[in-house]
């Protein structure tokens, strides 16, 4: 996997949010199709659709919820500290 991350000229990553998202299986072809709407400033969105094989699919379906469970035990660990802090 690269780690080359487009950035802007404050070398912050640039990324657009997903407004919205589609899924459908297709059997037929062992592939899933995904269809994601990304907001591209405050009044556009751009519609991308990919499609994924079955074995890359479930590969980042692994990744993404491990990346989620990262940052959901983060959070956690981040609001027991300042409750620790305030009382």
């Amino acid at each position: 996997m690269s780690s080359e991350w487009d950035k802007d000229q404050n070398g912050n990553i640039v990324a657009l949010p997903v407004k919205m998202y589609e899924i459908a299986p297709v059997v037929s072809y062992d592939t899933v199709l995904v269809r994601l709407e990304l907001v591209t400033d405050e009044n556009a969105t751009e519609k991308v659709q990919i499609a994924l094989q079955r074995g890359f699919a479930l590969s980042l379906a692994k990744d993404l919820r491990h990346a989620a469970d990262q940052i959901e035990k983060a959070t956690k660990r981040a609001d027991k500290k300042a409750k620790k802090s305030l009382g």
